[in-house]
């Protein structure tokens, strides 16, 4: 996975600034969890397009749909550098050492510590919760 292009987004708020990471092929669950380490991860699972957004505090927010190769980076304005190196960083590093996807358990959370604690699986619908049988 490499990033290939980072394009500008019109902003419509003033303290932050928004851009178009495009990576050269579409994400997949492995790339998707494996940032999870810079940061706070949500995956939405349920969706028809399954959506996901990271978060890393006080420098910038990610969100993309799985399957689809360009996510939209947010970051608040005097940390592009930084925002940009962290994500490069993080890219590469899957890049050159995958994750493998063995790593998650068969109910989506990851079964390490590290990766559990950054993933957070978020369901969509009541439906999918079952309510207590009253008794």
């Amino acid at each position: 996975m490499k990033i290939v292009a980072v394009r500008e987004v019109e902003d419509c708020f003033d303290n932050t600034v928004s851009r178009d990471v495009v990576f050269d092929r579409p994400t997949d669950l492995e790339f998707i969890v494996s940032l999870g380490r810079i940061g706070r991860l949500r995956y939405h699972h349920s969706l028809a397009r399954p959506f996901w957004r990271l978060q890393v505090d006080g420098l910038f927010t990610l969100k993309g749909i799985q399957r689809n190769n360009v996510a939209r980076l947010v970051f608040k304005k005097g940390h592009y550098a930084e925002s940009i190196e962290m994500l490069v960083n993080a890219v590469n590093q899957y890049s050159n050492q995958h994750l493998p996807l063995t790593t998650l358990r068969i109910d989506g959370f990851p079964a390490d510590d590290e990766q559990r604690n950054s993933l957070e699986i978020v369901q969509q619908s009541a439906t999918e919760n079952p309510k207590p049988n009253p008794s």
